[in-house]
């Protein structure tokens, strides 16, 4: 289905059809049909209170985000060793860490031993 030059796949809820039409009094018009219709048709009825109007506009144009931005926005890292991806929330950082592939690398403090020579396998 096409309005104007946007194309609309997929109609969410019945009142939505009212969206396609450009004036007033054909779109209430429209939704007070399928207000009938759907209450004869199948005891379902359009709620009017939850009836709301969204204009579509152009999205205006969005400057790509500074590095002082991002690192100011995202405030959690994953705390594996080596990892240093950064995340917005601390849910998708767990989420990460979980799945890391460094989440079994370890950091060694001090070498207590050494045992063979150097370079030795064992």
């Amino acid at each position: 289905m096409e309005f104007g030059n946007t194309r609309i796949f997929t109609l969410g809820y019945a009142d939505d059809a009212a969206l396609l039409d450009s004036n007033i009094e054909t779109a209430t018009k429209r939704v007070t049909e399928i207000a009938h219709g759907s209450k004869q048709d199948a005891d379902m009825i359009i709620n009017i209170d939850k009836t709301k109007v969204m204009q579509v506009m152009e999205q205006g144009r969005v400057d790509p985000a500074t590095t002082d931005e991002l690192e100011e926005a995202c405030k959690f890292v994953c705390p594996n060793v080596g990892c240093d991806r950064v995340f917005f929330n601390a849910h998708g950082c767990k989420c990460h860490a979980g799945r890391c592939n460094r989440k079994d690398w370890y950091e060694v403090d001090s070498i207590l031993d050494v045992r063979g020579a150097t370079g030795s396998p064992k």
